[in-house]
Parts: structure tokens; C-alpha cells; sequence
């Protein structure tokens, strides 16, 4: 909230080393809400009677009588005052990291200085509740110990099945092998190979000229043995001749005759036992035994993908598993050390030396709502402490919109603070920001205040974070300027006036003003150096103020007529003999001086109702211009933030050239 101070000056337009003193020390945090309701007060005091008094039609003057100033040359320092409070720009913030609401059972004494031994002891500022989380850590601990075992397990099983599919692999491989070894051996390489890469006429292989092995050994046997039936037979069939010859001639018994021809008949059966084997080996044996040991390697090679695809189906359960329980096994781990951790941060301990700080102590709204106090609630991530950095001390205040474009990073300033009357502090501006602050926009949001730091120089003994300050920012110094009493100058006609000591008696002086505080304006033109100004003329001339009549100088009829010519795009006009006499009244002009304005407000007086002061209000703004109605409306809002207590003093009206919260001081 912004606040204005008032400066007292010398004659001579200074300011005496005393007054400034007690100025500079002084903290008025509500300046802003007295400066509002002054200037509401001075807009329906001053400048509303001065401007019926000088709109009146009646032509007579008054007795050059009342308070008369003179107009004074010196030096202004322009500064904007706004209060705030200390704040170190660098601190180290305590949160409760605890999770939940927990209630503070040990809490030290707020101000108790850490020092680098307590840091080093483990000081405890802060002791919250743990029963509960106690409790939860030793059922998380249970947990965890079931789970570490089931991973275990699941490990174990994992590598007994890897060993386990290596053997059922290398045993189904190995009967791939002999299968493919028992086929070569009973066929032999070359026809076993021709076999394997492409399935032959197993029942033509006895006369395939690449047939080897057993089967080739079993053939040749079978072939022998008919050749040597065939011998014997021979052999028989030429005894059994040479016997009969001989038994014919007498030589041999008959018993030898019949032994010959039953030797002949054995071989006859023989020579036809074993051609028939031998048919039988070509025709079925050697095809079946063949295509046995074929189908035998194709089944050992299939057994021999299912066992692989077994065993691969077997490892991705075992490691669905291990995957399944490590996953269980680091949950229940993150769980028991997150425990451990909250039953840990449940004691705050000292992190480094400083000064301690209640986080509520520089939050109003915690201090009612939720103050750090034993038994509080307290949730995660609210601040508990703060230990400020003394080195980085400064005030922290709310800039209105309207003053914020005068202040720049290294201003210099003056801080007091409420706690420390009659002390002052240098500073500096350090930073201004960028954009406008919400933290009070629910209050008002039609205000915009920017966020401002004005660091205070070296490290000053009794500061401390969260004392209410005031910046007192110097933003100009102006040198040999003319100023008056702000109290002397009103509006007419849209334009500053002020009442003016003449030979015949008091006129109205146009004016163009500059930078202003609550006791003195700038004039820029319009008034020369030691010409009396009146001030507060209504109180002082009394009744008599109501019959005066406007009668602006040479040069304020000028200064309206340039004015007039640059808002229609002319150039002003060069010449005092171009500017109008009183007589030229403007149409504008003539329509507001047409208005009663003192019957007007004798009537909003005598109003019972708000209806009738509604009518008499609505009348009065019809018969006004359009800057009249404007500064009317400006005039009623004004008034109607104003508290009883601010309607009470008066004060000059707004727009002097630098905003109502802008301040000058003489010197």
C-alpha cells in the first residue's frame, strides 16, 4: 500500500536537517488510504466551491483579504514512498517433508541463535509426531523380509533351470547324433547322406550300387549263402551221378545211392531257402530296417526342437518369476526405506548457524490460520523455519502501477521501520518486477501493484525479516523549479488554476504543473517568481469567495489558447494580442457557467432521500461538459473508497503530473 509523508520547508524553500530527520525515520504503512480519501475530500471541498465561485455569473469583486503565499524557487526531491517489510532476499527454508498431517510435539524457541557447534551436535528445532509411521515400519519391515526370500527363490530356481535346459538340450542333441550315426552305419555315408537330404525308394535299395554298412555286410551274407547252396547243390547233383553209374556196375550199395539222392534233395532245399532269404532281405528287411533308422534321427530331431522350445518356454517362466518377485522385492524395499525416511524427517535438525524464524511470523494469514506452535498441524511441504541471511536484508514493497515506471534499479532510498522509531537505514533499489502481483488481487483487483526490493546497505543491528518497513525512494531531484502550496492550485474550465493576488484583487491564473507532493506543486508556467497565491481561499475569504469573478491573466489566456490549438493539430499562437479577452467565453465555457452550482449543492444538502439526491445528481451531470462529467465521475469513485476516518483530512487533488503517490519534498 503506498503511503505519502509530509515534509516541512524552510523560507527559503529548504528543509531543515531536523524535520528531515523525523521524516525520513517515520513508517506510515496506511499513507496510501490517507492520500485516496484526501484527494477525494479536496476534489468535493476545493476544487468543486472554487470552481462554483469562479463560474459565477455575478461581476463584482471581492476585498483582496484571506492567506496569500508567495511563490517560491528551490530545489524538489521527488521520492515514492510505499510500506512493506523487511525480508531477507536469501534464506534457507525448513519444509515439513513428512506426508500427511503431523502434529509438532518439540518446536525450539523462535530467535534462538544456531551456532556452528549446534549444527554440528544435531540441534533439533522441530520434533513431529512418528507413532503412526513407527508402527507402519515395522509391518513394512515384516513385508519386506517375505519378499527378499520369494526373490531369493525365484534366483535360485532360475539358475537350476538354466542347468537344467543345458542338459535336456545336449541329451536330445546327442540322440540327433547317434540316430544320424545308426543310419550311416546300416547305409552306409554316401547313401545315409543322400537319404537325409532327400528321402529315397527305400524298397529298391538292395540293388542301389551305393548301399554300404551293415545293410550291404547283411546282403552279401544272404548272397553267400545262396551261392554256396548252389555248390552244394552242384556238388550233390554230380555225387548222386557217379554213385548211380557206379551202382549200375555193381560197385555201390544201394544204401549210398539213396544217401546221395537224399543229400541231393537237402540241397535243392537249401539252394532254394536261401534264395529266398535273400529276396525276403532286399524285398522287406532292408527297406524297414532302413526306414527305421531314418525315421529315428527325423523323430530325435524333432525331439530335439521341442526340448529347446520346452526349455526356452521353462527359462522365460523362471524369469517372469525372478522379474515378478525382484519387482515385489524393490517395492516393498522403496516402501520400507520411505518409512525409514519419514520417521527420519520427523526430526528437524539445524542445517547451519543463524538466527531461527518462525515461516508464520511473516505470513499474516498463517499467523491466525495455522501458527507454528506445539500441537499444530502441520502438512507436507509447509514451510516451518526460515534462517535468513542477515547479509541480504531488504524491504520488500508493493509499487502502485502508477509510480512504478519512475523506479529503477539502483534508486537510492531511506527504510524505517515501526519497530525501530526514529532510525532510518540507507538503501538502494535492487529489484523491480517485471510483472504485476496477484497476492492481493482478491482484495482489489482493479489495483496492480509490482513487487519491489530496496536492499538495505551493510548489515544493521536490530533488522530483522517480517518488521514492517517503508521505503522512502527518491525517483528525481529537480533544481531550481518553482513551487506553491498544492492547496493554492484547482481545477477550472479542465485546466489547473489557482487564485492569485492581483492590484484589483484576487484572478484566476491558468497554470501548467509538474511533479507534486502533498504539500507543494511544480509550476511550469502560469506564475512567476514571489506573486502571492491564495491558499485555501474558501476558508479564508469566507462568503466573499462566492462573488468573485474570473479574470485570468494575459498569459493564462494564452497558455488555454496554445493548449486548445495543439489538441485541434494547430500551432500554438505566438502572440499575447492573439490570445481572447475575458469577454470571448468559449461555448463550453458559457454552458458551465450557466450551472448554479452553489444552488446545486444546497440541494444535494437539504436531500432527505436518495432518491432525490439521485434526480438532483442526474440533472446536474446532464448540464455538464464531457471533462467535467469525467472528472465528476472520477470525483464520486474516489470518494466512495474513501473510510470516514480518511474523509476527515483533506488533501490536494490527483493528477498534479506524477500520481497521487508521488512525493516532493523542498529544499
Amino acid at each position: 500500500m503506498s503511503t505519502s509523508e509530509k515534509t516541512a520547508t524552510q523560507p527559503g524553500g529548504g528543509e531543515s536537517p531536523d524535520v528531515r530527520k523525523e521524516r525520513l525515520g517515520k513508517a506510515r504503512p496506511n499513507a496510501r488510504l490517507i492520500k485516496v480519501g484526501a484527494v477525494a475530500a479536496l476534489v468535493l471541498v476545493v476544487a468543486g466551491g472554487l470552481t462554483y465561485a469562479l463560474t459565477s455569473r455575478n461581476g463584482s469583486k471581492a476585498a483582496d483579504t484571506g492567506n496569500a503565499v508567495p511563490v517560491v524557487r528551490g530545489n524538489l526531491t521527488v521520492t515514492v514512498t510505499e510500506g512493506g517489510a523487511m525480508v531477507a532476499v536469501k534464506s534457507l527454508e525448513l519444509k515439513s517433508e513428512v506426508e500427511g498431517r503431523k502434529s509438532i510435539l518439540e518446536l525450539v524457541d523462535e530467535g534462538t541463535v544456531v551456532t556452528q557447534e549446534d549444527v554440528d551436535k544435531g540441534l533439533v528445532l522441530c520434533k513431529l509426531d512418528s507413532a503412526d509411521l513407527e508402527e507402519s515400519l515395522s509391518s513394512r519391515a515384516i513385508s519386506f523380509s517375505n519378499t527378499e526370500a520369494q526373490y531369493t527363490k525365484a534366483q535360485e530356481d532360475y539358475a537350476i533351470q538354466l542347468k537344467q535346459n543345458e542338459s535336456d538340450i545336449s541329451k536330445a542333441e546327442l540322440d540327433v547324433k547317434f540316430a544320424g550315426m545308426e543310419l550311416e552305419l546300416y547305409l552306409g555315408a554316401e547313401l545315409a547322406a543322400q537319404v537325409l537330404q532327400k528321402r529315397e525308394d527305400f524298397a529298391n535299395l538292395g540293388e542301389d550300387l551305393r548301399l554300404g554298412g551293415a545293410a550291404l555286410q547283411s546282403l552279401r551274407d544272404f548272397q553267400s549263402k545262396v551261392q554256396l547252396a548252389d555248390e552244394t547243390l552242384q556238388r550233390d547233383t554230380d555225387t548222386l551221378k557217379w554213385t548211380e553209374t557206379l551202382y549200375a556196375r555193381g560197385f555201390e550199395s544201394g544204401t549210398k545211392l539213396t544217401a546221395d539222392r537224399l543229400a541231393l534233395s537237402s540241397s535243392k532245399v537249401q539252394k532254394t531257402a536261401s534264395e529266398e532269404n535273400l529276396r525276403l532281405f532286399k524285398r522287406y528287411t532292408l527297406p524297414k530296417d532302413a526306414e527305421q533308422r531314418y525315421s529315428d534321427y527325423v523323430e530325435a530331431t524333432r525331439a530335439l526342437e521341442r526340448v529347446k522350445a520346452q526349455c526356452h518356454s521353462k527359462i522365460l517362466t523362471a524369469e517372469t518369476k525372478v522379474k515378478s518377485t525382484q519387482a515385489s522385492y524393490e517395492l516393498e524395499k522403496k516402501r520400507l526405506e520411505k518409512t525409514r525416511l519419514m520417521v527420519d524427517k520427523c526430526t528437524i535438525r539445524a542445517p547451519k548457524p543463524g538466527r531461527v524464524v518462525y515461516a508464520s511470523s511473516t505470513d499474516p494469514w498463517a499467523r491466525h490460520r495455522n501458527p507454528i506452535q506445539k500441537g499444530s498441524q502441520v502438512y507436507q511441504t509447509q514451510t516451518l523455519f526460515t534462517i535468513p541471511d542477515m547479509t541480504t536484508l531488504a524491504a520488500r514493497v508493493n509499487i502502485h502501477e502508477t509510480d512504478v515506471e519512475q523506479v529503477k534499479l539502483g534508486q537510492r532510498a531511506m527504510i524505517s521501520v515501526e519497530a525501530l522509531p526514529g532510525k532510518s537505514f540507507a538503501g538502494k533499489v535492487t529489484r523491480v518486477s517485471p510483472v504485476a502481483s496477484s497476492a492481493n488481487a482478491w482484495l482489489n483487483p482493479e489495483i496492480k501493484v509490482y513487487e519491489t526490493d530496496v536492499a538495505v546497505e551493510g548489515t544493521p543491528e536490530g533488522l530483522t525479516p517480517g518488521m514492517s518497513a517503508t521505503a522512502q525512494i527518491v525517483v528525481a531531484e529537480l533544481t531550481d523549479v518553482l513551487y506553491v502550496p498544492i492547496t493554492a492550485i484547482t481545477t477550472y474550465q479542465g485546466e489547473r488554476v489557482c487564485l492569485v493576488r492581483g492590484s484589483s484583487g484576487p484572478e484566476v491564473r491558468p497554470v501548467e504543473t509538474g511533479r507534486f507532493t502533498e504539500k507543494f506543486v511544480e509550476i511550469k508556467n502560469g506564475l512567476r517568481e514571489r506573486e502571492a497565491v491564495y491558499v485555501d481561499p474558501v476558508q479564508q475569504l469566507g462568503e466573499r469567495f462566492w462573488e468573485l469573478t474570473p479574470e485570468p491573466s494575459q498569459s493564462g489566456l494564452q497558455m488555454i489558447q496554445e493548449r486548445a490549438g495543439q489538441a485541434n493539430g494547430q500551432k500554438p499562437a505566438d502572440a499575447p494580442a492573439e490570445a481572447k479577452t475575458p469577454d470571448d467565453k468559449a461555448p463550453e465555457q458559457a454552458q458551465s457557467q450557466s450551472i448554479d452550482w452553489r444552488k446545486y449543492g444546497e440541494e444535494i444538502r437539504n436531500a432527505t432521500t436518495d432518491e432525490e439526491r439521485q434526480k438532483i445528481t442526474q440533472e446536474f451531470v446532464a448540464k455538464l461538459s464531457p471533462d467535467q462529467r469525467k472528472q465528476f465521475e472520477e470525483r464520486m469513485r474516489a470518494r466512495q473508497n474513501m473510510s470516514p476516518q480518511d474523509s476527515e483530512r483533506p488533501r490536494p487533488q490527483s493528477g498534479g503530473g506524477g500520481g497521487t503517490r508521488q512525493e516532493t519534498r523542498g529544499q
